[in-house]
């Protein structure tokens, strides 16, 4: 006797479910096959279906390096870039969940004076408006050395998330 987790997707999907899977993934992917087309194609003009030129074929006659020779080439630091967006978004998330497990736990599920106020000056950096916040920020990082440095990303970084995360598993705690 088969197991019921032995059996494939395909035979547990009727043919409707199969139908609506497929209008599903191709409405989450759909939007992306233009730009993945139009990021290799050199020259694509608007009745064509296709690129009339693909970056492959226009690289061998171009003076100069196109889009994605520079983005391969060891010039772009491509590697590096995406090492530091990695790290810096592993610290981000470790440090807020560190900050904001503590303060989600006590403003679920304990009563306190100036809990309203407490809640508010913390959802105070969605409210007020983005440049305000950079500029202040900015001004304040080059006074204390932190502008550009890795510790004055982390920080820009956990302004806005803390809020969220904080509202986010306070829900979660109630």
């Amino acid at each position: 006797m088969k197991k019921a987790n032995d059996t494939s997707l395909n035979e547990r999907l009727s043919p409707f479910q199969k139908f609506y899977l497929i209008i599903v993934v191709g409405f989450i992917l759909g939007p992306f096959i233009p730009l993945i087309i139009q990021s290799f194609a050199f020259r694509w003009a608007w009745p064509d279906l296709l690129p009339s030129t693909w970056w492959l074929e226009q690289r061998e006659k171009s003076m100069f390096p196109l889009a994605w020779d520079y983005v391969l080439s060891p010039y772009s630091n491509l590697w590096e870039a995406t090492v530091n967006t990695v790290v810096i978004g592993l610290v981000v998330t470790f440090i807020c969940l560190a900050i904001s497990l503590p303060a989600a736990k006590v403003l679920a599920r304990d009563q306190f004076r100036g809990k309203n106020a407490f809640e508010f000056f913390l959802s105070l950096p969605l409210i007020v408006p983005e440049a305000a916040i950079g500029i202040a920020l900015l001004m304040i990082f080059i006074h204390l050395g932190l502008a550009g440095t890795y510790v004055g990303i982390v920080i820009a970084h956990l302004i806005p998330t803390i809020p969220y995360m904080v509202r986010m598993l306070t829900s979660v705690y109630q």
